[in-house]
């Protein structure tokens, strides 16, 4: 039952968070089994400052789960970084090493990736680094390198 309730938990965390608790519940509610909906309508209630609130146990017993994976979960965060800790710098380069990439969405990731200080951009003095910037894993990205290494394992093994 937990293992449930952590998907759905990461679920309604990623959900946008305009919509009103009712209508989260209504629609989880429907996804789920029955003993896992009760539960899942008592973690969420209406919170002024977002409208989504997770039960603070659940909370805090799965925020070092739930938040890394809402970092990374995304379809092309890990095959980015996986190129960048391949040696890929430019923009071009990166988006050679990712298949069905498109410019748009790779340009708009790497700004996220940005953001979140998993890499920074780099613009140098030189004429060619001003037209044409580098993107490099920072130490909170390269923390990274272990767990996407396992994670490759993981597929090989198991899904390959």
């Amino acid at each position: 039952m937990i293992p449930n309730l952590v998907r759905y938990s990461v679920k309604l965390l990623s959900m946008p968070l305009t919509k009103t608790t009712s209508k989260i519940q209504t629609k989880m509610s429907k996804n789920l089994p029955d003993n896992v909906s009760k539960t899942v309508s008592k973690t969420v209630s209406k919170n002024t400052s977002n409208n989504i609130a997770v039960n603070p146990q659940l909370a805090n017993k799965y925020c070092p789960i739930i938040k890394p994976v809402k970092l990374i979960g995304d379809k092309w965060v890990l095959p980015i970084i996986k190129e960048m800790i391949d040696g890929a710098e430019r923009f071009n380069q990166i988006k050679e090493g990712i298949p069905g990439i498109t410019g748009r969405t790779l340009s708009a990731k790497l700004k996220y990736l940005v953001q979140e200080n998993l890499i920074e951009r780099v613009c140098g003095t030189e004429e060619v680094l001003k037209l044409k910037p580098e993107y490099r894993l920072t130490k909170f990205g390269k923390a990274l390198q272990p767990i996407i290494v396992e994670i490759e394992k993981f597929g090989e093994k198991f899904m390959c």
